[in-house]
């Protein structure tokens, strides 16, 4: 059937009924009309002969049976597809995928190289590392700083005192002086010493640390300690009323800045929270009895589904276990689940989102969510979904940087 112009574009117009009687009738219409063009008064005319023929090829045969096999499948998961809500009611998971793709999804193409960038890629020497993250202005303003402190120290100290001050009890302190005072925090963190006190590495009886000695000497090392800063400490207060990390928010941006224009991560980055011991003044510490260091640890429940749908939305995949108590969760996923077998597994899927649910041993759940995978496989060695060995062969690194800590630290016990 041939149409004209104004046909066609009566048929787009009407395009919004969707009703299968609406198609049939616009059809009929169409049909019933007459749309005759008269080719007769056309001297090039010439009827046009088609030849028909009713034979296929081997390969538009199988062509044919493959889309036959495709709806039928198509048709079989669409009888089998059922849906899970979460416990509040508005979540919806399916039990099956719902688009299949033999394409690599976007969000599962790495656009940038991991490793080393600009500056950091003509490193020689271990120094020449650790100023990119550290850098020359980052260690001047902690002079700046530091110089103010102890002036301020020096004066409270003359108003306070009949005694005269000794200007070389509070001498200003240099760029090269605070690079000498990291190199000795690092080196008595890798002897293990950063619990010793620090006379016991000016010992002249051979016990202590030779190269100690040669850059201060034991009071002035002390004075550095204490009187190290990051900030202004005559504008701290004022600045201290709207943010709680005044004391180090200069240092911490500017750290953080070196650190992103300095490397590029790779495919896979891990993100824990890390206990750390302190008793000291702090607006925002958590109290945890059941950890052994029991004063300050950063919030481990940042991991939820709103969270794994926003980092979606601007190009990052998120994989990571899940709470038991969010209310995204079906309650199939986590109370029900708990009678099956251990080693099998629930899958639950929507646009963006994979959950599943991983029962380890008899009434144990593991929930893992995931916007890395889309498919509902499992290991055929260990048996286990792939988004559980994903997640176990990439959650490694914040145990090692947390051991490492742990090990050669370059915190120490202060006075202040």
């Amino acid at each position: 059937m041939t149409l004209d112009g104004s046909v066609a574009l009566d048929i787009v117009s009407r395009a919004r009924f969707i009703n299968p009687n609406d198609i049939c009738r616009l059809l009929e219409e169409d049909s019933d009309s007459d749309y005759q063009i008269d080719d007769q008064d056309d001297i090039d005319f010439e009827p046009e002969a088609v030849e028909e023929d009713d034979h296929n090829s081997e390969s538009e045969e199988e062509m044919y049976d493959r889309m036959d096999d495709d709806i039928d499948e198509n048709i079989h998961d669409m009888e089998s597809l059922s849906f899970y809500i979460g416990r509040n009611n508005d979540t919806i998971w399916a039990n099956k995928q719902l688009s299949k793709t033999s394409k690599v999804r976007s969000k599962n193409i790495i656009k940038t190289i991991p490793g080393p960038e600009a500056q950091a890629r003509v490193c020689k020497t271990r120094l020449d590392c650790f100023l990119q993250i550290f850098s020359l202005e980052i260690i001047d303003d902690i002079v700046k700083f530091t110089n103010i402190f102890i002036a301020q120290k020096k004066y409270e100290k003359t108003e306070s005192s009949d005694t005269p001050v000794r200007d070389r009890d509070y001498k200003p302190t240099s760029r090269s002086e605070i690079k000498a005072v990291f190199g000795a925090l690092f080196l008595i963190s890798v002897k293990r010493g950063n619990r010793a006190d620090i006379n016991e590495f000016f010992n002249k009886n051979g016990t202590g640390l030779t190269i100690l000695r040669a850059n201060f000497s034991e009071r002035r090392f002390q004075l550095l300690l204490r009187s190290l800063r990051f900030d202004d400490i005559t504008t701290r207060q004022e600045r201290s009323i709207s943010d709680k990390l005044a004391p180090i928010r200069n240092f911490h941006s500017a750290f953080v800045a070196n650190c992103q224009s300095a490397y590029n991560v790779g495919e896979s980055v891990t993100i824990d929270e890390m206990l750390v011991s302190f008793r000291g003044r702090c607006k925002f510490i958590q109290y945890m009895p059941q950890k052994p260091a029991k004063n300050v640890t950063k919030d481990n429940w940042f991991s939820s589904y709103p969270l794994a749908e926003y980092l979606s939305s601007v190009g990052l995949t998120f994989l990571g276990t899940l709470r038991k108590n969010k209310s995204e969760i079906p309650a199939i996923f986590v109370t029900e689940n708990k009678n099956f077998v251990p080693g099998s597994y629930l899958f639950g899927y929507n646009d963006t989102s994979t959950l599943v649910s991983y029962v380890t041993k008899k009434k144990k759940v593991v929930l893992v969510l995931s916007t890395l995978h889309d498919e509902n496989e499992a290991d055929d060695e260990t048996g286990k979904p792939v988004q559980v060995m994903d997640y176990n062969a990439t959650k490694g690194g914040v145990d090692t940087v947390d051991l490492m800590c742990s090990r050669i630290s370059t915190s120490r016990r202060t006075k202040r």
